[in-house]
């Protein structure tokens, strides 16, 4: 019985390993969760490439979108400062934007 049940877990734990394996590229911000819930597995740490880099900054930012803000926020420590103002601009941006804009200011998802 205990062997059948640690054969069971072993699967459904590599199931949600190539789940979470699936979002393993830079920028993703699902990725990006993953690497910070996972940073202490050493057994993992090898295996991301979610971090940003100046080339995702160069070709992929974009400052009107929150999940690529949120992405370039994460991986901040590790870029120029080129890369820094532009998360501070575009962070800036964000905070002004109105988050109810538009008529259908409820929150009834029949609406």
């Amino acid at each position: 019985m205990t062997e059948a049940l640690s054969r069971e877990i072993g699967k459904q734990l590599e199931k949600l390993k190539q789940s979470i394996l699936s979002h393993n590229e830079k920028g993703d911000i699902y990725g990006l969760f993953s690497h910070h819930i996972l940073a202490g597995s050493a057994e993992w740490r090898e295996e991301w490439d979610v971090l940003c880099d100046e080339d995702w900054v160069d070709k992929r930012f974009d400052e009107k979108n929150a999940y690529s803000i949120s992405s370039l926020g994460y991986s901040l420590h590790n870029l120029s400062s080129e890369s820094s103002k532009s998360f501070t601009k575009a962070f800036d941006l964000l905070m002004q934007r109105d988050p109810f804009k538009g008529s259908n200011s409820n929150f009834d998802p029949q609406d």
